[in-house]
């Protein structure tokens, strides 16, 4: 990549994990779910993700951050979790 920054477009997700989501995490309140459309921005640096944030946020679109770089999943992944509005 050499210090490319890259979005990867994933597909929708699908209908019977989007309703088991429903269900089980949101009491089926439809209005809770908001990751049906996904995608990926991979960078680099570190510099490169405080970029792409920063350039979110100051476009008013962010309803939802998960940072795990504080918090690292258990196999070491870190990575930043972002709800947007479209």
């Amino acid at each position: 990549h050499s210090g490319e920054t890259v979005l990867i477009i994933a597909p929708l997700k699908g209908l019977v994990r989007t309703l088991q989501k429903i269900k089980d995490d949101y009491e089926g309140n439809h209005l809770c779910m908001l990751d049906l459309v996904r995608c990926s921005i991979i960078v680099e640096t570190e510099e490169q993700i405080a970029s792409v944030l920063q350039k979110m946020l100051d476009m008013g679109i962010v309803v939802r951050l998960k940072n795990r770089f504080a918090t690292p999943l258990p196999t070491g992944m870190r990575d930043c979790l972002l709800n947007v509005k479209v």
